[in-house]
């Protein structure tokens, strides 16, 4: 029986993870878990600590993504406007899926709704695009668990942007 090689089973858990969001995409959870769980099996050889760390973070991230989909389909439906902010809600705070953000721009959360109208302006300034990732921070800070963990991603996603129009000073800064 051939070995696996060190770098090859970190190869063949990060392509265990893609196969995860993929099922994530599709709110196929249990199967999304299962890989995310052989990711795991396969990567614990692998001597990066870091990555190990995250292959179990990431399955932690699943379960939750997982008790917010059941929280999402156990309430029963309400007015189409307010189950479509829900659905947008779930989709952009949940799974990190910011295509959503359209639909909460009704959000009864100011900020949400702030942050979707901001994020739905055709272009945006450097100065823009620099306080609609320190807005994502400060509503990150308002929330829990993998919501969180989405809400400073999109913080993160939007520094970035602005990264390439600031003075080295204001760099250091961000």
């Amino acid at each position: 029986t051939r070995r696996i090689k060190g770098d090859d089973r970190r190869r063949y858990a990060e392509q265990t993870i893609q196969l995860a969001r993929e099922a994530v995409a599709t709110d196929e959870f249990d199967e999304a878990i299962r890989l995310a769980s052989l990711a795991q099996l396969i990567g614990r050889p692998v001597t990066d600590e870091f990555f190990r760390k995250y292959l179990l973070d990431f399955r932690l991230e699943l379960i939750a993504i997982r008790q917010a989909y059941e929280e999402l389909v156990s309430t029963s439906p309400s007015e189409s406007g307010a189950d479509a902010v829900r659905r947008a809600r779930y989709q952009v705070l949940a799974k990190g899926q910011f295509d959503g953000l359209g639909d909460l721009v009704d959000a009864d959360d100011e900020l949400l709704s702030q942050l979707a109208q901001l994020e739905l302006e055709p272009r945006l300034t450097n100065d823009q695009r620099l306080s609609l990732a320190r807005r994502w921070m400060e509503y990150a800070g308002q929330l829990q668990g993998v919501e969180r963990v989405n809400a400073a991603r999109r913080a993160n996603h939007w520094y970035y942007a602005s990264l390439s129009s600031l003075s080295r000073a204001e760099r250091e800064d961000v």
